[in-house]
């Protein structure tokens, strides 16, 4: 079952920008857990640069499972190609990571000359194993 982050957004009492208040956060896991449809809802507090990241994974949560590089694996190895990329490795997917990805693709390209370069980006998910996600990137 899927639902509309704009469903949920109103559910979260811990707003970004905010100080960080353990309270608020409980509150937030409480009342996702309350609204049902999931089957367990996570909360992750990253310490980041700008501060704390806090993330509520709703379960089950989707997660990339490959990275293609459709043409551009004929010119980089697929390692080089995935370093650029620099998606973090078992982190729920994101659409903002994604857009994050795109942008370091690019960059790479541009950086090595190919300057007409585009990336354009895919996702599937997968509904039969209901939490991977393929992401597609091509010059």
């Amino acid at each position: 079952m899927r639902v509309a982050l704009d469903v949920l957004r109103p559910l979260i009492v811990q707003k970004a920008g905010e100080p960080y208040s353990d309270e608020k956060v409980q509150s937030s896991l409480a009342a996702l857990k309350q609204r049902g449809g999931f089957s367990g809802v996570d909360v992750e507090v990253t310490p980041e640069s700008a501060g704390l990241r806090v993330a509520f994974i709703v379960q089950p949560a989707f997660y990339i499972w490959m990275i293609e590089f459709p043409g551009a694996v004929n010119v980089f190895s697929y390692p080089r190609l995935l370093q650029a990329v620099n998606y973090p490795a078992q982190e729920p997917y994101e659409a903002s990571g994604v857009k994050g990805a795109e942008t370091n693709h690019l960059h790479f390209f541009t950086n090595n000359g190919y300057f007409q370069a585009r990336v354009e980006t895919e996702t599937k998910i997968d509904e039969a194993t209901s939490w991977w996600t393929w992401f597609s990137m091509s010059p």
